[in-house]
């Protein structure tokens, strides 16, 4: 009977102990109240898509059935042909006629009015199986612009690139971070075939002038940065915590801690409203990162903030939301980056364009991009990372370079290559000049 006793009081001191921590922990972020959590965009239901809006013919474009776009050349930045003008083999011209139907569904799709995508209210799969497919669509058309580069069609493969970006972009209207990513990305991958176009290529003015209006506007209207991880933070917010580690795969990576971590999140404190919480405060910080300016270091020091360590369990009031949140702030500073690029390689791009053409119009250079104004641009091009015009140098023997400043956001003068890093993101006359192990040019 002592032993009872004395078990029933250790007992008791320890569920005193825990219910004391729990009162005593502190949150690990100072809410932002001045931060808009919710996207501006209203909610749009998957039931109310018609079949003739955008998305609807989004939709109907991926149906590929069992079309294998998997060996597609000319479509990555990874495999690049320098001549790309000879055009694909035989087996994609067999595809491409094959898949006629779905192109002609993804051309409609970009020229629908009031493009947007169903809105996310929590995880699903099904989400991400069509952002994957939409890459397949692009690369379709892209081949096909190859297909007409090779037969002369300058102007068709121009507006087969433009089609192709049009009907990527329905991904930038009323999605998350994996939807703008992909938009973005697949933008870049056309951008380089239409710069391929003007450097290497006489274009017709026509075809110029409407490539680089379409450029100079066509990211007016769509969702920022910010407003994807508003959309991320409502998928997020609003998924069970079984889901987010099973389907989600968060926190990643994984490890043996966290397979006893996460069984014990409610008795940890960690129920599903307060992680929600969690969720939402962390999001704040991520989305007032975003509409500034971008700065690796204030990312890295938020890192630091939302690291999780042992000590959380007895010292965060959400242990099991920040090991799960604390996860993404890396990720999201990296796509914040990649995103400030694939702006300035859109804008870059009418840039080189609009040079192009100046240049066969007039037999020189423009001295400034300001000379491009309006025949060409209807304004000078902003660099994404420090709101600066883009920077435009000519070198002394001739060629020329279009560039931004980069994450650092320091002028080095145009050195670099076209990624982003620490130099400039530079975007040159001689992009597609001869490199090791590449065919002869043609002239």
């Amino acid at each position: 009977m002592k032993r009872l006793k004395i078990t029933a009081i250790v007992i008791v001191c320890l569920l005193g102990l825990w219910a004391g921590s729990l009162s005593l922990r502190r949150d690990w972020l100072q809410p932002v109240p001045s931060v808009r959590l919710e996207p501006h965009r209203p909610i749009l239901k998957g039931e109310d898509v018609a079949p003739d809006s955008a998305f609807g013919l989004f939709r109907q474009a991926l149906d590929l059935g069992a079309v294998d776009v998997s060996g597609l050349p000319g479509t990555s930045d990874n495999d690049w042909p320098h001549d790309w003008g000879e055009g694909p083999g035989s087996n994609v011209l067999a595809v491409l006629e094959g898949v006629r139907p779905n192109l002609e569904s993804a051309r409609k799709a970009g020229k629908a009015p009031n493009p947007q995508v169903p809105t996310l209210l929590e995880f699903d799969v099904d989400a991400f199986e069509y952002i994957w497919q939409a890459t397949q669509v692009v690369q379709l058309l892209v081949a096909s612009a190859r297909q007409k580069t090779a037969a002369g069609d300058i102007a068709g493969a121009m507006a087969e690139l433009r089609d192709a970006m049009r009907f990527v972009r329905i991904l930038g209207y009323g999605g998350g971070s994996a939807h703008l990513m992909t938009w973005m990305e697949n933008s870049k991958t056309c951008c380089r075939a239409l710069r391929w176009m003007a450097l290497r290529r006489t274009v017709p003015r026509e075809a110029l002038l409407e490539t680089c209006a379409f450029l100079a506007d066509y990211t007016a209207d769509t969702d920022s940065f910010p407003e994807a991880l508003r959309y991320d933070c409502l998928v997020i917010a609003n998924t069970p915590l079984a889901l987010l580690v099973k389907e989600m795969g968060l926190p990643t990576p994984r490890s043996p801690f966290d397979s006893v971590v996460m069984p014990l999140a409610p008795v940890l404190g960690s129920t599903r409203g307060v992680t929600a919480d969690t969720i939402k405060g962390s999001y704040a910080h991520f989305i007032a990162l975003a509409e500034k300016p971008y700065a690796a270091t204030a990312w890295e020091a938020l890192a630091g903030k939302m690291r999780f360590r042992p000590l959380s369990l007895l010292l965060d009031r959400d242990p099991v939301g920040l090991r799960i949140i604390g996860t993404a702030v890396e990720a999201y500073a990296m796509e914040h980056r990649s995103y400030l690029s694939a702006l300035a390689s859109i804008r870059a791009t009418a840039a080189v364009l609009a040079i192009a053409g100046h240049r066969r119009e007039h037999g020189q250079l423009p001295k400034t991009l300001g000379e491009l104004v309006p025949a060409y641009l209807p304004e000078p091009p902003e660099d994404p990372f420090d709101q600066k015009p883009m920077r435009y140098k000519i070198v002394a023997d001739g060629t020329w370079r279009v560039y931004s400043v980069g994450e650092d956001g320091k002028d080095d003068g145009g050195s670099g290559a076209s990624a982003p890093g620490g130099e400039d993101i530079v975007f040159s006359s001689g992009e597609f000049d001869e490199e090791p192990g590449t065919k002869p040019k043609k002239p």
